[in-house]
């Protein structure tokens, strides 16, 4: 269900029960939360003057859905007598992956594009997975000291879509999906697109195990345990639910007012920032990358879900900055391109009007001198959560290519690159 503001009502006491789970947070004030219908919850918010919309009464027919969105439907093809399952890029977006098969992915790309494409690892996941990228540009073994456009996505593990739109851009820069080859041909002369799909592979593994992890949001590195550090009682009760947390919120991890708005520092929230700035191998890995090639980097773009939102910098406090103008302007160009492709209208706003945030990506790549960076936030806007269909990927991803062109027209006519 969702839940409204309409006055002055403290909605993290009000749902700091074990029975409501955030499942996110909208504009307006909106929770957007998960109770059963046995709880009591939903009459204590009603009463305390907050707005109830019910969303879906069947969440878990929704969440049984989890084994149907992860089920593809694979051509088979018969070589040299033994029968293999043959790889069809258009065909790869019937649904969700796992980590290994969009790894395969890119490096089915780099076959077929040897010339354009070439794939490298950034560094290595708490639990040991590669974070994989593909660089994409004309003649790609010297394209290195071109100007730079970064994408990175499904840096929260539940949040599916990301990571496919992501592969079907750069499924789109080669030529494979999609209808763009003209325009592609005269950005890869001029940029290197990096793109790395799996920002938070542990997480985003964790999240397809079961329809109870579904969920899930954080990393997956060191348990956290809660209790006080003597008598031995994290040992006592090492097996005991919520004395013992695992993961970091990695898109709360970055120095960007790190520890501040919009975090927890129970160990156990969703919105947990660790104990320090960049305490995650994966935001460090992502962290050494970017500062390496900052001078390059003209437009950074996470990709996150859901709410269909455009959002600009800054996510922890009200201000005016230098650089508004700019991004204004990418944010008319890409909500206008994403509503010219199927129709689907996604809202422009600065990241704090969502929600107080601090420890973001795309805000601290803002701190770091790259002008252009934003967050997206992709389909849908509350219906399906993160349980996005498969029918939908296909146009998600076509949409915010579009968006991605327009605002790399908007960038080159403003004189960012």
């Amino acid at each position: 269900m969702r839940i409204t503001r309409l006055s002055n009502v403290n909605i993290e006491e009000l749902i700091a029960t074990d029975d409501v789970e955030v499942i996110g947070r909208g504009l307006e004030g909106s929770w957007d939360l998960m109770v059963p219908p046995e709880s009591d919850a939903v009459n204590k918010i009603r009463r305390a003057g907050v707005r109830v919309e019910l969303l879906r009464g069947d969440m878990m027919s929704l969440m049984d859905q989890v084994d149907a969105l992860m089920t593809c439907d694979r051509r088979v093809e018969k070589r040299g007598g033994s029968y293999t399952i043959g790889f069809d890029f258009r065909r790869f977006f019937k649904c969700y992956h796992t980590v290994e098969d969009q790894h395969k992915f890119l490096n089915e790309l780099v076959k077929a594009h040897p010339n354009q494409a070439e794939t490298f690892s950034i560094g290595t996941s708490y639990q040991g997975r590669d974070l994989l990228a593909i660089r994409i540009s004309e003649n790609v073994g010297s394209s290195h000291n071109k100007p730079m456009i970064w994408l990175d996505a499904n840096i929260h593990g539940r949040e599916w879509v990301s990571s496919t739109t992501a592969l079907w851009i750069a499924g789109a820069l080669l030529g494979e999906v999609d209808n763009i080859q003209n325009k592609a041909t005269q950005l890869l002369e001029h940029y290197q697109f990096v793109i790395l799909p799996m920002a938070n592979p542990d997480g985003y593994t964790y999240s397809r195990v079961s329809r109870f992890t579904r969920f899930w949001r954080k990393t997956r590195s060191h348990t956290t345990c809660k209790l006080p550090p003597f008598g031995g009682l994290c040992e006592i009760f090492k097996n005991q639910k919520g004395f013992w947390c695992r993961g970091v919120d990695p898109n709360r991890n970055f120095d960007a007012a790190w520890g501040k708005a919009g975090t927890s520092h129970d160990p156990c929230a969703e919105t947990y920032p660790g104990d320090h700035a960049f305490s995650e191998k994966n935001t460090a890995a992502m962290r050494a990358f970017l500062l390496q090639n900052k001078e390059r980097v003209k437009l950074y773009l996470s990709y996150h879900s859901y709410s269909q939102l455009f959002l600009k910098p800054l996510g922890w406090r009200y201000t005016t900055h230098p650089d508004a103008f700019y991004h204004d302007e990418a944010g008319k160009e890409y909500v206008a391109a994403v509503k010219a492709t199927h129709g689907y209208e996604y809202k422009s706003i600065s990241s704090i009007e969502l929600y107080p945030n601090s420890g973001g990506s795309a805000d601290w790549a803002y701190l770091q001198g790259i002008k252009n960076s934003y967050t997206v936030e992709l389909r849908d806007k509350g219906k399906h959560m993160f349980f996005l269909p498969k029918n939908q990927i296909q146009p998600c991803g076509e949409e915010n290519l579009r968006g991605l062109l327009a605002v790399l027209d908007s960038c080159n006519r403003l004189g960012c690159s």
